[in-house]
């Protein structure tokens, strides 16, 4: 892998980068690398990470480099807060990898940190109706909560704040929002929230009874940024406003799954040709939960959150 390090100050700096990682079975060459750069110099370093074969399995952790830097200002020197940053390694599961069989779990988040992140190219919707459902239990629902969003004045994304479930899709300009109407979520209560938005209007299902329905037609404003579940996302695509509890599945469809007043929701998520993603949250491989869909867009796990056994 391959690192430029750019020097965009007035001053010269002196950097240090080093590999590593929690799993001791990596291995890396050179050990670190130091070097000065001048104002306005941009260096690139290599390093190789090696790792014996093995089942990508906990406790399986990614390489990360950590960058320190310090300014040599004209009196003294100014150390910077140093910056770790993940090997940008691409997980190559099959389809039939992703949906292999496994025991009923779920993810469990802590409303901190945790969340789980699809990159925007691998989660292309495209214009026209399509539906986002998720399946979980909460443990706290105080507060803003983001349960698998995209927006930022943009997209769509499926809320849990206070409790109250709402589903929104920006179109021709501004949101239109389904919910919560007299639903409000209880704490430890596993539940099934599909927003759908069939290009008349949106409609918000929660446990398969319809809460909320509103006219709205136009097309979708798009965005560059991630699909995160158990957390919105801001302008820069990070994770914010966190979900806390339990997600066993999150389905995306490129078609309006659910119509009426009341469905039978299936207590786990299928693939079908309509199916854009799927991930199974009681599956966690190395940094990465795989998506059972064709379009291989897995999502990356982001600060700890652990697999629990499920009824």
């Amino acid at each position: 892998v391959a690192w430029t390090i750019a020097n965009p100050t007035a001053f010269p700096i002196e950097i240090e980068l080093v590999p590593g990682s929690a799993d001791l079975r990596w291995s890396f060459r050179p050990d670190h690398v130091h070097a000065s750069l001048d104002p306005g110099e941009t260096r690139t370093v290599e390093f190789s990470a090696t790792r014996p074969a093995a089942a990508l399995a906990e406790p399986w952790r990614e390489p990360v480099v950590t960058l320190s830097c310090d300014l040599r200002g004209p009196a003294r020197r100014y150390p910077l807060v140093p910056r770790s940053m993940p090997f940008p390694l691409q997980p190559g599961f099959a389809p039939a990898d992703a949906g292999a069989p496994r025991p009923p779990g779920s993810m469990d988040f802590d409303g901190i940190d945790d969340a789980v992140i699809v990159a925007p190219d691998a989660c292309e919707v495209p214009d026209g109706p399509f539906t986002v459902e998720a399946w979980f239990l909460g443990h706290d629902f105080a507060g803003r909560r983001g349960l698998a969003t995209r927006t930022e004045s943009s997209e769509f994304g499926l809320f849990v704040s206070d409790g109250r479930p709402e589903f929104s899709v920006h179109l021709d300009g501004r949101y239109a929002t389904a919910g919560p109407g007299d639903a409000v979520l209880a704490p430890g209560e596993h539940h099934h929230l599909a927003g759908v938005f069939d290009g008349r209007e949106v409609r918000l299902y929660l446990d398969g009874r319809l809460v909320s329905a509103r006219p709205a037609a136009g097309t979708r404003t798009r965005n560059t940024l991630p699909f995160i579940i158990a957390a919105d996302v801001d302008r820069q695509g990070r994770p914010m406003s966190f979900f806390d509890g339990e997600i066993d599945a999150v389905r995306i469809s490129g078609v309006a799954r659910y119509e009426g007043t009341a469905f039978d929701p299936v207590h786990h998520p299928a693939l079908d040709e309509k199916t854009l993603l799927l991930l199974d949250l009681s599956r966690r491989i190395g940094p990465w939960t795989p998506d059972a869909s064709p379009h291989g867009a897995h999502g990356r796990v982001v600060g700890d959150p652990r697999i629990v056994a499920t009824d």
